[in-house]
């Protein structure tokens, strides 16, 4: 059957409206009308209203990297990165800036003990003489100590035969030294640490009533205080000054214990400045020893032993003060 005129303009209406209406009406045939942007959930019509961020600072509404807090309280500086290190190290070398030096506690100040080396110098008398007129050595005794203490050949004077002894031990003529070590600080540094307080950038993207700090970031003021709420963990330092700190110089007393034995004397029958010893009588004993009459004689001080001898050390002792300078309180957060 042939279709009428009306059935085939139908069909073309209709053939035409599948590729036209939708740029003639507006009309999307996958999403409908299109969205204003503010309704419905992220990634369905304008994204939820806005990308979301990352990090740190994200979690707080500011940039990656930072987070947004309350700015310091009044009366604290911010904000800086802190690096701590022992006082001797090199200070830490900032990005922008010097860095601010604080301390943290003194050095220790022990003295480093003194000490005496081995005894020296220790000299000894000759033993006391005393010389008689008879062979018992019982009268007429004339001390010949003083005469003969020099060490020296000396005449003796002597108007007759005598008979002598060794009436007391030798001493100790010269006392003996030692030398002095020791007593430096144990510590060189007068600080046991420090800090390094540098400078950090804030960034933006929080409100106006905030500012981004980043992590680790700290704050500080001067004296010695409580930390700011949001700052819990607390530095206590010092700004420094002058190190008189020291020890008292390390000196020895004289040597104890030095032992004085033995000696003896050499009585001559010619004037030969003593030195006819084949012709000497000795006296090293405390026996009565018949010299004859002797022209001249010589005193012989032993050498002193020293083996057990030990100078006590003095001095070694701390003196001065460190400056701490003033205080300063250090809040991280």
């Amino acid at each position: 059957m042939t279709p009428s005129a009306p059935a085939v303009v139908s069909f073309f209406l209709a053939l035409g409206c599948a590729s036209g209406c939708q740029a003639l009406f507006g009309v999307d045939d996958d999403q409908g009308p299109e969205s204003d942007g503010g309704s419905g959930p992220a990634g369905v019509g304008g994204g939820g209203g806005g990308a979301v961020q990352s990090g740190a600072g994200a979690a707080a509404g500011g940039p990656v990297g930072c987070t947004c807090v309350d700015p310091a309280p009044e009366g604290w500086e911010g904000y800086f990165e802190v690096t701590s290190r022992e006082a001797d190290a090199a200070v830490t070398v900032c990005n922008a800036g010097a860095a601010i030096v604080l301390f943290e506690g003194p050095a220790d100040t022990t003295c480093a003990p003194c000490q005496c080396g081995p005894a020296m110098g220790a000299a000894c008398s000759a033993p006391s003489i005393t010389c008689y007129n008879d062979n018992a050595c019982t009268a007429g005794g004339f001390d010949y100590t003083n005469l003969l203490a020099g060490g020296d050949c000396a005449a003796t004077l002597m108007p007759g035969s005598r008979w002598c002894e060794l009436s007391g031990p030798p001493q100790l003529a010269t006392s003996s030294g030692c030398t002095a070590s020791g007593g430096g600080l144990a510590h060189v540094a007068p600080w046991a640490s420090a800090d390094d307080l540098c400078t950090t950038p804030t960034g933006a993207g929080c409100s106006a009533a905030e500012v981004c700090v980043q992590p680790g970031a700290c704050i500080k003021k001067a004296g010695s205080t409580q930390c700011p709420p949001g700052w819990p963990t607390k530095r206590s330092a010092y700004t420094g000054g002058p190190d008189t700190r020291g020890c008292s110089e390390c000196a020895c007393a004289s040597a104890e214990g030095v032992q004085c034995a033995g000696g003896s004397y050499t009585f001559f029958y010619y004037l030969a400045d003593c030195g006819a010893e084949v012709f000497g009588t000795p006296v090293s004993t405390a026996a009565c020893t018949s010299v004859g009459q002797p022209l001249q004689a010589r005193a012989y001080a032993p050498a002193p032993n020293v083996a057990g001898a030990s100078c006590p050390p003095t001095g070694g002792a701390p003196t001065g003060t460190l400056d701490l300078g003033q205080d300063v309180t250090v809040c991280c957060r």
